[in-house]
């Protein structure tokens, strides 16, 4: 059954609803954190990565797709916003994808396993990773992550896990709640300590 058609199917009221413009409490999108929408994405690619591509635009459409459906199983949208769903968990996946390669290369570089991790996917990643042209990339990458961006110091995001979108509207709820998006910025790419006042 396609998606188009299976996020019509009636009993799907008690999951979790994505919405392009959330309202808090009663749906999320994918700009938000803690929604379980990486968890759904993460625990993919141990339970149906088959194969070890060493990065998302490899997979076979066909798989892709069969993410996705696997996603709108545990996510609810309106029908309308199938296609909108589609592109963002498609750029969503991709991101995830990306770091979770790298997590489990960081692991195979301390000459450890990663935990449930298919055999046949880890066997052949490590295979891209031992290629003289992955370690070369590698090196490039690694070093224009820690450039000082022309004097202004490397680049810092002191939010953790937790999405822009998020801390916005945390701030907004808290002690915060004219702050825009200009401020909330920068008081996440420095390390200064902030004190505001409530009254």
């Amino acid at each position: 059954m396609p998606v188009e058609l299976l996020v019509q199917q009636p009993g799907r009221e008690h999951l979790p609803v994505l919405h392009p413009t959330p309202r808090r409490g009663h749906s999320t999108w994918f700009t938000k954190s803690s929604n379980g929408i990486s968890r759904s994405i993460n625990q993919m690619m141990y339970s149906m990565l088959q194969i070890g591509y060493t990065k998302w635009s490899e997979i076979p459409q066909d798989d892709q797709e069969l993410w996705f459906r696997q996603f709108a199983q545990e996510f609810n949208w309106h029908p309308d916003h199938t296609e909108t769903v589609r592109i963002r968990f498609k750029a969503k996946a991709m991101d995830s994808y990306t770091k979770q390669v790298n997590a489990w290369k960081k692991v195979w570089q301390k000459n450890k396993r990663p935990r449930n991790i298919n055999g046949r996917v880890f066997e052949q990643l490590i295979v891209h990773w031992q290629k003289d042209e992955t370690a070369e990339t590698s090196s490039r990458n690694s070093k224009n992550r820690k450039s000082d961006r022309g004097g202004k110091g490397m680049y810092v995001h002191n939010l953790g896990a937790c999405s822009m979108s998020t801390k916005e509207d945390e701030l907004q709820m808290t002690v915060i709640p004219l702050i825009d998006s200009n401020s909330l910025r920068w008081l996440t790419l420095t390390r200064r300590r902030v004190k505001f006042r409530t009254s």
